[in-house]
């Protein structure tokens, strides 16, 4: 546990990506995966690990769950829209009306 954030456990043999590497998987650009990272979609100790010293690196086996839909998270991966207008809680706090 370091930064008060749980490690996953994993499996001696799970296999670590980069982004660039799972971005190649995905067949997207680095940019969509590191957006789909801080949108919440790949969680961090649930898809993804931030050890001390290098970048984020993936679990295979936790993205591969993704990929087939299988993994928990995959139903909260597209957020709802908001109907046009509508404010969020965060933006009606910084700017009253």
């Amino acid at each position: 546990m370091k930064d008060g954030k749980r490690e996953p456990a994993r499996h001696p043999g799970d296999e670590l990506l980069t982004v660039a590497e799972v971005a190649a998987l995905l067949k997207v650009s680095s940019k969509r995966v590191r957006n789909l990272m801080s949108g919440g979609t790949f969680q961090v100790g649930r898809h993804f690990l931030r050890p001390s010293g290098l970048g984020p690196r993936f679990i295979k086996s936790r993205l591969e769950a993704w990929l087939r839909g299988s993994d928990a998270s995959a139903e909260d991966s597209i957020p709802m829209s908001r109907p046009r207008g509508q404010r969020t809680t965060a933006s009606r706090a910084a700017n009253p009306a």
